[in-house]
């Protein structure tokens, strides 16, 4: 399984890409998010 680091400085993008993707059904596990990278 993948780690995922979520970085995108717009944070509603940022948490909706967090909140929506389901990582683990697309055989990831999501880690952290950052702002920027």
């Amino acid at each position: 399984m993948f780690k995922v680091l979520v970085v995108e400085d717009e944070s509603l993008v940022r948490r909706a890409l967090v909140s929506l993707t389901p990582w683990q059904d697309l055989g990831f596990e999501f880690c952290a998010e950052a702002e920027n990278g």
